[in-house]
Formats: C-alpha cells, structure tokens, sequence
C-alpha cells in the first residue's frame, strides 16, 4: 500500500516510507486514506515498534500491517484497531 501526494493528468505521485515514485492513476486502486503509514512509530499490546510494512488483505478489505522492534522483524501482522501512533 503507498500514499498518493499529488495527482496531474493521469499520473500519481506516490510515496512508501522514504521512497517517491511516479505511476500511472490506472494502475492504481484507490481506498479511503489511511491513518498509519510505513516507517510510522506505533504501540501495540506487546510493545512498541515501527510500522515496515503495510498489505491490502482483499478478502477482508483491510490493510495488515507488519511491523519491527529493535530493528528485528515481527512475524505477526496487526490490524488497524490493534495499534496506536507513538
């Protein structure tokens, strides 16, 4: 999942974590903004830790979000309710 910054005549701008591209709004499925974005600092019911990465479950029509701490990858994926910004 990516975060749209600008949109001009068919072409995105679009941003995950540090990175920008540019990408055509055709390839793109567009959903209702989220709340928490990659490299977001988050807390949850074990801790604390960065959001790394963020997949559409298109089944249930959520994004999970997988997440590290101490710079080691957690294998569990978290829903939205489960974490608060830090």
């Amino acid at each position: 999942m990516v975060r749209v910054v600008t949109r001009n005549d068919g072409w995105a701008r679009i941003r995950f974590g540090d990175e920008e591209f540019a990408i055509k709004e055709e390839c793109l499925t567009f959903i209702e903004p989220m709340q928490l974005h990659v490299s977001d600092r988050v807390k949850f019911s074990g801790g604390h830790g960065v959001i790394r990465d963020i997949i559409w479950h298109f089944k249930d029509g959520v994004p999970n979000y997988y997440l590290e701490r101490d710079g080691k990858k957690l294998s569990k994926r978290y829903l939205t309710a489960d974490l608060a910004q830090f």
